[in-house]
This record gives C-alpha cells, sequence and structure tokens, in this order.
C-alpha cells in the first residue's frame, strides 16, 4: 500500500532547505537528486543557485512530500523508481532531492522540492485539485507495480 503525502512544514528562512536537507541526506539508505546532486550538501548549494539566479531567496524555501510504502510490499529499489518517476512526472521543471529511509520495516522516500521553478524562476504553488491528481497518479503506479491502494 503506496502513500503519497505533503507535509506541510517548510521554512521562509534563507538556508531553510539547508536543515531539511541535511536531516534527511544524513539518515538516508539512498539518495537521488533531479535537475540537482545526489549529495545533500551539493543539492543545497543547487537549490539557493536557483533562487538567487532568479531573485528569489525569500519566503518558502521547499516544499516537502512523502511517498511511503508498507514493510514487505516492495524492495528499496523498487519504491525508489516509483518515487523517481513520480516526481519526474509531477516536478519536472523544479529541483527534487529525494532520500530513502527504512523505519521500522516501512520504506519511506522523502522528497524535497526546490520552491523555485528551474525554467521560469516562479514560486511552487499547487491546489488541492492538482494534487488530488497526483495522488490519484500515485495510486495508478501503485497498481501498475502491484501494490494495493488505499480507498479515499
Amino acid at each position: 500500500m503506496a502513500i503519497f503525502k505533503a507535509i506541510n512544514n517548510s521554512s521562509k528562512k534563507i538556508g531553510g532547505s539547508k536543515y531539511i536537507l541535511n536531516r534527511i541526506g544524513k539518515n538516508s539508505k539512498d539518495t537521488v537528486g533531479l535537475l540537482c546532486s545526489n549529495d545533500y550538501k551539493k543539492a543545497f548549494k543547487d537549490f539557493q543557485d536557483i533562487k538567487e539566479f532568479y531573485h528569489k531567496l525569500e519566503d518558502r524555501q521547499y516544499k516537502y512530500f512523502i511517498h511511503s510504502f508498507a514493510p514487505n510490499e516492495i524492495s528499496e529499489e523498487k519504491a525508489l523508481e516509483m518515487t523517481v518517476k513520480l516526481c519526474e512526472e509531477f516536478f519536472y521543471e523544479y529541483q527534487v532531492f529525494i532520500g530513502l529511509q527504512v523505519i521500522n520495516g516501512h520504506i519511506c522516500n522523502h522528497i524535497i522540492l526546490n520552491s523555485v521553478n528551474f525554467e521560469t524562476g516562479e514560486k511552487f504553488y499547487y491546489e488541492k485539485k492538482e494534487f488530488e491528481k497526483w495522488r490519484d497518479r500515485a495510486d495508478e503506479l501503485a497498481k501498475e507495480y502491484g501494490l494495493k491502494v488505499i480507498e479515499r
């Protein structure tokens, strides 16, 4: 059973991304960077470079999502592959850092999204309808991988 959810904490302080990237990066078994480094320290610099380029150092610094799985339902490799696919589909114009963690047998992929669009410099924003579409797509992909989904 795969779950895709948004975490509503974020920082408006310059360097706020550094804290979350450090926390996720240090505790992850594997990491993947999309449009940024796979290394959490370098990913922070990559995030900041885009913010500086577009003069968007203020306000929200990142958005945080989690893609999690029930114990023993999927391998770590397949879980990470699924999360990367979703992020490439949903956030293709944003820098994304993904950290895979295993907590009490649960695989959790932590997704940290730079708040500034890599291509346009626009700040990341989404509405509930869009998030529901993402969850629906995450459920479809889970079924493609042979996983159960939670009925909403």
